[in-house]
């Protein structure tokens, strides 16, 4: 009795991967900037990307497609299709990391100035 309840359990669970469900199909969504005019769209996603270009107009992020709070905004003629590439977005950096590892820029660390000032010298802009 045991082999059948195992055998049972062991094909139910490898059906669950070749069965596709709902709750995991990936949504789309078009949106189209008809005549060239600025035209939102509702979406329920966190990070969209384009899936497919519909349009002649070349859709650039941040220029003529954005997003913003479960709205894709599209303008100056770009039409696509859009889907949810899921996840958090990623963080530039840390929050006690250095925006600039290789050292090419670094900004004075707070309290550290360059024309500290000398008291024997007077004011340190005073030579402007």
């Amino acid at each position: 009795m045991y082999r059948y309840i195992l055998a049972f359990a062991v094909a139910f669970g490898g059906a669950q991967y070749f069965i596709s469900t709902p709750a995991l199909a990936q949504s789309t969504i078009k949106c189209e900037s008809r005549k060239f005019k600025y035209r939102e769209c509702d979406a329920g996603m966190r990070r969209p990307r384009v899936v497919r270009q519909l349009s002649g107009t070349p859709c650039v992020a941040g220029d003529t497609w954005g997003f913003a709070r479960g709205v894709i905004w599209v303008d100056k003629g770009c039409s696509a299709v859009f889907a949810d590439s899921g996840g958090r977005p990623p963080q530039r950096y840390y929050r006690n990391r250095d925006p600039y590892p290789d050292d090419r820029y670094q900004q004075p660390r707070r309290g550290y100035d360059d024309r500290s000032y000398d008291p024997y010298r007077g004011d340190p802009q005073s030579d402007w």
